[in-house]
């Protein structure tokens, strides 16, 4: 691989002539300034999209735990369950399950109740 090479941008999609820009280190980005200031605003833009589904996750998380309390209080005879009449429920195949991020951050949320 010669110099030029060596200090070019690595854009995947498109072949790119521009020069990697620097680390504060001195070595080298992958990419040029424009294609990391492209890359950075589609991160920025995905991780805002990603808060708002969690924050939207938890409203709801937050909504399902206070009617389920709201069932309990309401409850005349203090019995929840007649384990008698609980049918067992069939696991489905195609059930989606959660990302591991939607994962911890529902366990995160039923440690706080």
């Amino acid at each position: 691989m010669d110099k030029h090479e060596e200090d070019t941008c690595t854009y995947t999609y498109k072949t790119c002539g521009n020069r990697r820009t620097i680390k504060r280190d001195g070595s080298f980005h992958r990419l040029c300034e424009f294609h990391r200031k492209k890359a950075n605003a589609l991160q920025k833009a995905y991780a805002t999209k990603r808060r708002r589904e969690l924050h939207s996750l938890r409203e709801l998380v937050k909504q399902s735990v206070q009617v389920g309390r709201d069932c309990i209080d309401n409850n005349t005879n203090n019995t929840l369950f007649d384990l008698d009449e609980v049918e067992p429920i069939a696991l489905s195949s195609q059930a989606a399950g959660f990302s591991d991020e939607e994962f911890a951050y529902l366990c995160l949320e039923l440690q706080l109740l």
